[in-house]
């Protein structure tokens, strides 16, 4: 699964945060609204009951006749709406007084204080006071105190979403703002590369933790770019000076194979001499055009030329090699291939592609060489029928020095595709290696492709 950017997961985290905390306070306004109406409700039946006892006491408490005496309690009954339902009785629980039928029996048994009893006319709150042998029970309606807290929780309900769309806006474009110094940071790192390890990343003037990232970063690039620059002239430099001493003993070396009276082990001994200084000379040669490479001053001679007739010599060529395998070589291309070209070392890409297929191929192999114009680019694709390259080891293929396991037996320096890419890029071009299709390997070649002036 893919995951977020940090950006996206900044806003969606304020977002479900500030949800759960709008939700954690709309539950806890509507409980406190809950119960801030039924304090108000208590203290209204408690001063209900306390008016009607003051009045049962003045006109004889417990001498008080409630059968004959009926009319007086009206006049007691608190003015509330919806009406109050009153139910008095004796210390045998004997009814002196009930208001309203529909309380039959519900709120018998209920201890002092206040309770809430389900009835058949909805939830009642009821307040129980005892005093002088008589039980007053008086019952509200507690709908009305739960009506406020329902239009509270729906009132949040309702503007959750309008809410948290207005968090998820702010927090996109807090996290915009915040996470901007990061992208101008990452942006200007992208654009070093080994060529451009002068360029520095933007310190901002804010001593905030950006400024100091980037004050990190620099100084390790600064440090980077000292030992690349010192790892890039000793290359140079110690390629450079092997070059004469190599091409010295070369010459030496052929001297004495071609002179009279050599024995033939000693000519045998001279040859494999000769074979060993031939590949120091071009390891020396390939990591000279490497270090160039990676100062940025890798400058071919780039003339107007034909790709086709470089690929037609390349596969000539290579076919002596692969004749001694039985390995077959098959090359498709057009007319002609007009391109900017430095013939030397765009032979010297085409020739290594080729070698390369001959060598890392099976006996009586196949290896397919096509040339073909696609959207002003020269696509080149060299193909074999060889073991193919595992993929946990396609990433590295272009690797310096790097050769795969399986490729051991095969002589080589590792070299090959590491030089050729960077003379490919020198070219305005590239070299990649293709996707696989069953039973062939394959790298492509681009080069850029230019219009010939008409005569």
């Amino acid at each position: 699964m893919k995951r977020l950017q940090i950006g996206t997961r900044i806003t969606l985290s304020s977002a479900a945060f500030a949800a759960l905390g709008l939700v954690l306070l709309g539950i806890g306004m509507t409980v406190f609204v809950h119960r801030v109406e039924i304090r108000e409700l208590d203290a209204e039946l408690a001063t209900e009951a306390r008016h009607f006892l003051d009045q049962w006491r003045a006109h004889g408490g417990p001498k008080f006749d409630w059968a004959k005496e009926t009319h007086e309690l009206s006049e007691w009954m608190p003015a509330a709406n919806p009406p109050r339902r009153l139910e008095a009785v004796d210390s045998h629980e004997r009814v002196l007084f009930r208001s309203d039928p529909l309380v039959h029996d519900a709120l018998r048994g209920l201890p002092p204080g206040f309770s809430d009893v389900a009835t058949p006319a909805g939830i009642l709150r009821v307040a129980v006071f005892r005093e002088d042998g008589l039980t007053l029970r008086l019952a509200g309606e507690l709908a009305p105190a739960s009506k406020l807290p329902r239009q509270l929780a729906l009132a949040f309900v309702f503007a959750l979403p309008a809410m948290l769309g207005f968090v998820f806006l702010g927090g996109r474009w807090i996290a915009r703002k915040a996470l901007a110094p990061i992208q101008e940071v990452t942006a200007a790192a992208e654009a070093i590369t080994a060529q451009r390890l002068d360029q520095r990343l933007p310190v901002s003037t804010a001593r905030d933790e950006i400024h100091r990232l980037a004050t990190v970063l620099n100084s390790t690039l600064d440090r980077l770019d000292q030992s690349f620059q010192q790892a890039t002239r000793f290359t140079a430099d110690a390629s450079h000076e092997l070059k004469t001493p190599l091409t010295v003993l070369r010459t030496s070396v052929e001297a004495l194979l071609h002179s009279p009276g050599m024995a033939a082990e000693d000519q045998a001994a001279l040859a494999d001499i000769l074979e060993q200084t031939k590949r120091l000379a071009t390891i020396t040669q390939s990591l000279l055009l490497l270090s160039r490479a990676d100062a940025g001053k890798l400058r071919l001679d780039l003339q107007s030329g034909d790709l086709r007739e470089v690929a037609e010599l390349c596969v000539e060529d290579a076919g002596i090699l692969a004749e001694e395998r039985g390995i077959s070589i098959s090359a498709e291309l057009p007319p002609s291939a007009p391109a900017r070209l430095d013939r030397t070392h765009a032979a010297q890409i085409v020739m290594n592609l080729l070698d390369n297929a001959v060598k890392y191929n099976h006996e009586g192999g196949q290896v397919r060489l096509t040339l073909r114009d696609e959207a002003g680019h020269w696509r080149l694709t060299v193909a074999n029928t060889g073991p193919g390259i595992p993929p946990e080891v396609a990433s590295r293929v272009f690797d310096r020095f790097f050769r795969a396991e399986h490729t051991a037996a095969v002589e080589g320096q590792g070299l090959g595709l590491s030089l050729s890419r960077e003379l490919a890029r020198a070219h305005g071009g590239d070299l990649a290696l293709a996707p696989k299709v069953e039973g062939w390997t394959a790298f492509v070649l681009t080069l850029p492709s230019i219009e010939l002036p008409t005569q």
